[in-house]
């Protein structure tokens, strides 16, 4: 989120007639829209200039370095022996007051209840995908605890805690005027979601570390093992908007999931948060965990450029004086950012088209104890199909495995999804029980006239080639705002806890308003999916 969008939501609402830890204690509280910070948008493309983004998008640039997409993968539906399968899937939660873009659209599956959340709303529907009463309509996230006037809400995450069987529900909230953030975590039962009245609603700080400034924090990330909870964010002063460093926060289920206990929480930041090589790591993803009991992994990306792009695995572990954090970096051979992506209705020389698909930074990580393997993925530019004359937007995934000497884990595979002349971006990685690698990722074309929609796909174990669905086609061409088009931060996939070879997929849809060839609107949708 930037400094405008603190200040106000008009940025990105459309107008109708954004080394050791320290320990801290957090009280329980009673029952806007984010753009991104400079240093996170792609900066090597050409903006503004029809003529230059028309030779970006076809290729005819020079002196780029791309990464080989035919050696790492194939894609398409032809190319591997696992075709994704939806065996049920709903429309969830439609763009309303304040309609905010992009969606953010988030959530996961109990065993009774999805909880699903989009940039300022959230619902709870039953697994026929019927709302929950008590929230037909959505929730406004900023109503589910007291704020300053002034405070925007924005950047959910959920996920479902299937060793203790609990939902958690994170998302940030930021009053500019005050210089003030918070970090909302709002936990409930698997049975007990549908009912406001049984969540537990805690306001952690968004800035915990006294001493070094007043900070906001953006863009966070949630995972768990059998033990804790992790969250973690990009810190930023805020005048002016400057980034600080990546934070990590660390809290025992324990006392997160019982409301009549204090919640307390351990902070890594600063120089606990620097990549090996000294730099400052920037968008921290923790790892929704499956399988036996471990400890919490972590990824980040460490962008070299021409010396070589790294995979910064974390983990947190127990000392003697309490948690600590390592980490090390794994090579991943070179990657370059994404450009922009095309949409049906547009085209390849229209810029006020485009939609952006994404950056470098990881948006997605999950852990698999069974097969002791950590799965990430984000956008990269990608030449899938060479001789047509189009640079795509795929997402490159990754298998990793973390040695028990973190220095000695190893990249294990690494491939890309997408489809030529036709661009890819915001993925979300689980497994199933089987060992199959799920994606739910965007996708749009100019040239295949195909407006932003949802897509699965599916690595099965040790291949690298994807095989692909579409989920839900869009209907329109999005264009909520001047210029490209915000299309997200984050999609979702976490397992059916009920059935591991099911997952769930949590992405959105362009939503057309009845035969206008142009929409605003987004609406989240969710999958079930079977490889």
């Amino acid at each position: 989120m930037d400094r405008g969008a603190a200040r106000s939501l008009a940025r990105w609402v459309r107008p109708r007639a954004g080394a050791a830890a320290l320990a801290v204690l957090i009280l329980a509280a009673g029952p806007a829209r984010s753009a991104e910070p400079a240093a996170s948008r792609p900066t090597d493309l050409p903006r503004g200039d029809p003529a230059a983004l028309a030779d970006h998008r076809t290729g005819l640039r020079t002196g780029e370095v791309r990464p080989d997409g035919r050696a790492e993968t194939t894609t398409g539906p032809a190319a591997g022996p696992r075709q994704p399968v939806s065996t049920f899937g709903f429309d969830a939660i439609l763009n309303r007051p304040p309609f905010a873009v992009p969606a953010d659209p988030t959530g996961a599956l109990g065993t009774t209840w999805f909880l699903a959340a989009v940039n300022v709303h959230v619902a709870v529907y039953d697994r026929s995908g019927t709302p929950a009463p008590a929230f037909d309509p959505p929730v406004r996230l900023l109503g589910l605890a007291s704020f300053p006037r002034g405070t925007i809400d924005f950047d959910p995450k959920v996920v479902y805690d299937h060793y203790a069987q609990h939902f958690v529900l994170l998302f940030l909230a930021v009053n500019d005027r005050r210089e003030r953030g918070w970090i909302v975590v709002a936990t409930a039962p698997d049975e007990g979601v549908d009912d406001p009245g049984a969540w537990c609603v805690r306001k952690f700080p968004g800035d915990p570390v006294p001493g070094d400034g007043r900070q906001w924090p953006d863009y966070p990330g949630l995972g768990f093992d059998a033990d804790r909870v992790t969250i973690t964010s990009n810190q930023f002063t805020f005048r002016p908007a400057r980034f600080r460093y990546a934070q990590i926060l660390s809290i025992p289920k324990d006392t997160l999931y019982d409301c009549d206990r204090v919640a307390t929480a351990t902070v890594f930041h600063g120089r606990q948060t620097r990549d090996p090589d000294g730099s400052k790591a920037f968008t921290i993803q923790p790892a929704v965990s499956y399988g036996p009991a471990g400890r919490q992994h972590l990824v980040s990306f460490d962008d070299q450029g021409l010396r070589g792009n790294r995979l910064t695995v974390w983990r947190i572990l127990e000392g003697r004086d309490g948690l600590r954090l390592t980490r090390a970096s794994v090579r991943v051979g070179p990657a370059t950012v994404a450009p922009l992506g095309t949409q049906g209705g547009g085209t390849v020389s229209d810029p006020d088209t485009f939609w952006d698909t994404g950056d470098l930074r990881l948006v997605t990580a999950a852990y698999d104890g069974d097969l002791r393997a950590l799965y990430t993925a984000h956008t990269v530019e990608a030449d899938l199909a060479p001789g047509d004359r189009y640079i795509e937007s795929a997402v490159r995934w990754y298998e990793v495995r973390p040695a028990r000497r973190l220095g000695r884990s190893s990249l294990l595979r690494k491939g890309l999804i997408g489809a030529s002349r036709a661009d890819a971006g915001w993925p979300a990685v689980v497994t199933d029980g089987a060992g199959n690698l799920i994606v739910a990722y965007s996708q749009a074309s100019a040239r295949r006239d195909e407006f932003l929609s949802a897509y699965a796909a599916v690595v099965a174990p040790g291949e690298r080639s994807a095989t692909t669905a579409l989920l839900r086609p869009g209907e329109a061409r999005h264009e909520a705002k001047p210029g490209y088009e915000r299309w997200g931060d984050f999609n979702a996939a976490s397992r059916d806890p009920l059935d591991p070879s099911v997952v769930v997929l949590v992405n959105q849809f362009a939503k057309g308003d009845g035969g206008d060839p142009v929409t605003d609107d987004w609406q989240q949708r969710i999958d079930l999916v079977r490889a």
